[in-house]
């Protein structure tokens, strides 16, 4: 290698050593690394061209969030509805419901006219063409940065077109060419990049087709940017890894050269989506636009969010240093978090690397993000190879990462997380066609078991029902189900409460089920369970106190709950008679909260508003119960931008259990719910499982009824 090659590779490393602390880098060459599940899902459709079509669609539209004036929900009902289809086509789906590709023409056809954004070209080509849309603004190009043009053609002909795209009067020399069926429509982007300053009326968009030429005149604002250096440090002056939202003057979102734009999901409702933002290290340099910047920083749920506007000089360095605050710490008092359901690499993905996942983990304040091997929509087991029975040695002080496993049945058992397992358990999935494993037996119980059996934690992830865990939970092969996930908090809640109410001590567990490898994915450790265990962290007291239910469970809040001085997970024992309870909570958040709820039973029974500006709630109540009872308390609130994974700001502790003559709390409305919800899923086997021979299915019936037993037995017995 030449001199001159060693000297710029040095260059190049200590740049990245320095600024380059974000996270996963863009693909290299012209490779682009996909923003969204779609062109992943793709790799296992059963019609490529269809799943192609789908996928061009949804790249090009997820980047049309990067102007934060686009019609966000024209995106964001392109994006639900072609991850819905797309799983419809993989062995997962229904193949009747795969459209033939004049049908799936037709639908992206729609979908691309469908968006809106004041940053768009809408180009009609057939015997003229005629410009349907184009940007409702001069378009901000920054000397010497790529700007990118969002382009959408449709063919008005009735004949195929073949159609060339060029850049007049620009450094780049960009073309490209699309064949255009009779009707179709496809978007792409160009790239605006000069480092000279053109003559304002030689900048055009030309287009070709045939024999004819059309110029488009493009008003372009050329303009000298400016640098913003940003450095992030915590408490203690250190520089520190964050969440970046980043946007500048032009309504833009920034992040740096090679660092990875993500898109805040919005597929499960949540109101707020669709913003960009990037992971950085702590120190970070973005030529912008001149004027006024935002610049957000975020890091995990202790740490107060920070948003400033900077004000950027053209051919100038603006540097600021931001310094995170911890108005309430709670790693001092011994509380560390845990996040029970990531996964770094899905769809036989190699991207993420265990580096890759500290930095995250670090930069969200998630102590313990529990990093669960799977299949995907195939038979590989994703993250397999960064299995080791024992926390990676990445690990640090106050991060700990460990590969564990989920267990994906894929019809009628549900999924499962292992957590603590020392060795992966077999089979790591059922239930899936085209695999060695399409039948849905062995059940989830027997797995439950053999991970149980290695002292590992049992947790039903997104717990839909009806679903095995009812039975799991009454039989001992599982410890927990995560009430907080991507799905509904308050019917997750209320199905948590029937398992309280049928006397089994079961504490609230957390799990986004984020995919570190999708940009447009739900954010690790944005719903995350706190566990106290002391003044220093290891995996095994983590998993220890996560067991005992020494926790809560938060989308931002940070709660204290206390019973006659016992926190959640203790127990209170008492003979005869009431007993009178002194509950003490407090909830702190830099999210505006609303009330807190005293939970006994399931049921309300005294609510506490917050201060004025929703920061801090504190209740104080003195009750008595006459029989034996569990108590919790749960914080309510809006929507908020930052609140990423769900409808509303959230928080709800594990349990304090009161028990009189050591007499469990059973209800009968509760244990009838269950015996129903087991009832439906026997018929679901009955209908829908797909068994080897009639003997599996009559064996996991019988299960299931043992299971159903439980609950028949817990009617029997309860006196409410």
């Amino acid at each position: 290698m030449k001199m001159n090659s060693w000297i710029t590779l040095l260059a190049t490393f200590f740049l990245l050593l320095y600024f380059g602390q974000f996270l996963i880098l863009k693909g290299t060459s012209s490779k682009e690394i996909p923003l969204t599940q779609i062109p992943h899902i793709a790799r296992f459709a059963r019609n490529p061209q269809v799943a192609q079509q789908f996928s061009r669609l949804a790249e090009f539209s997820i980047r049309l969030l990067q102007w934060k004036n686009t019609d966000k929900a024209s995106v964001i009902k392109i994006q639900k509805w072609l991850k819905t289809e797309l799983y419809q086509q993989t062995a997962m789906g229904n193949q009747e419901k795969t459209p033939a590709l004049p049908k799936a023409i037709k639908m992206t056809n729609e979908g691309y006219w469908s968006l809106k954004s004041p940053h768009l070209f809408k180009i009609a080509v057939g015997n003229r063409i005629q410009v349907v849309q184009r940007p409702e603004q001069q378009v901000s190009l920054l000397y010497g940065q790529p700007c990118p043009l969002p382009v959408i053609l449709k063919n008005t002909d009735l004949v195929t077109r073949s159609i060339t795209l060029r850049l007049i009067g620009f450094d780049s020399s960009e073309s490209q060419v699309l064949s255009l069926a009779p009707g179709q429509v496809e978007g792409l982007y160009l790239t605006l990049f000069s480092t000279t300053k053109p003559a304002a009326s030689s900048l055009a968009l030309e287009i070709s087709t045939g024999k004819r030429t059309y110029l488009i005149p493009l008003k372009v604002n050329l303009i000298h940017p400016g640098k913003l250096v940003v450095r992030v440090v915590d408490e203690n002056n250190l520089v520190t890894p964050a969440r970046i939202y980043l946007t500048g003057s032009d309504g833009r979102s920034y992040q740096p050269i090679g660092g990875q734009e993500r898109i805040t999901n919005a597929d499960y409702g949540q109101p707020f989506g669709g913003d960009y933002y990037f992971y950085s290290g702590g120190s970070f340099e973005v030529m912008m636009p001149p004027k006024k910047a935002t610049l957000e920083v975020v890091k995990g749920f202790e740490y107060a969010p920070i948003s400033k506007q900077i004000l950027i000089v053209p051919n100038q360095s603006t540097e600021i240093e931001i310094r995170l605050k911890k108005p309430v710490n709670f790693r001092q008092q011994g509380w560390f978090s845990g996040d029970t359901h990531v996964h770094p690499n899905v769809y036989n993905d190699h991207l993420i690397r265990p580096s890759d996942v500290l930095l995250i983990a670090k930069a969200e304040d998630l102590n313990l993000p529990h990093l669960l091997t799977c299949n995907d929509v195939s038979h590989h087991i994703n993250d397999r190879q960064y299995f080791q029975g024992r926390p990676n040695n990445l690990s640090e002080k106050n991060y700990i990462l460990y590969w564990n496993q989920e267990m994906r049945a894929g019809n009628v058992n549900n999924h499962v997380g292992y957590l603590g397992l020392k060795k992966l358990v077999q089979p790591a999935f059922v239930g899936w066609p085209n695999t060695p494993f399409p039948y849905d037996f062995p059940p989830n119980y027997e797995m439950g078991k053999r991970a149980k059996e290695q002292g590992a934690v049992v947790t039903y992830v997104h717990p839909g029902l009806p679903s095995q865990y009812p039975v799991d939970i009454a039989l001992g092969a599982a410890d927990m189900i995560d009430v907080m996930c991507q799905r509904n908090e308050d019917t997750n809640t209320q199905h948590w409460y029937h398992l309280l109410n049928c006397g089994f001590k079961c504490p609230i567990s957390a799990g986004t089920d984020s995919f570190l490898n999708t940009p447009y994915h739900l954010i690790p450790g944005a719903g995350r369970v706190y566990v106290q265990v002391g003044s220093s962290l290891t995996y095994d007291k983590w998993i220890k106190n996560y067991r005992k239910g020494y926790s809560f469970a938060t989308n931002f809040p940070l709660l204290k709950f206390s019973v006659n001085g016992k926190k959640a997970g203790e127990e209170i024992h008492w003979e005869s008679g009431q007993l009178v309870l002194e509950i003490k909570a407090e909830a702190y958040s830099h999210i505006p909260m609303e009330r807190m709820d005293l939970i006994v039973n399931g049921q309300i029974v005294s609510s506490q508003k917050s201060v004025k500006d929703g920061s801090f709630i504190r209740m104080t109540k003195e009750l008595s119960i006459k029989d034996s009872s569990w108590l919790a308390v749960r914080v309510h609130g809006k929507a908020h931008r930052l609140i990423t994974n769900d409808t509303g700001l959230y928080a709800h502790s594990s349990p304090v259990y009161c028990y009189k003559k050591d007499k469990k709390v059973f209800f009968k409305k509760s244990a009838s719910f269950f015996i129903n919800e087991i009832g439906k899923l026997i018929e679901t086997v009955r209908k829908k499982g797909i068994f080897r021979n009639s003997s599996e299915r009559e064996r996991m019936i019988q299960l299931f009824q043992k299971g159903q037993n439980v609950y028949r037995n817990i009617e029997a017995k309860a006196t409410r």
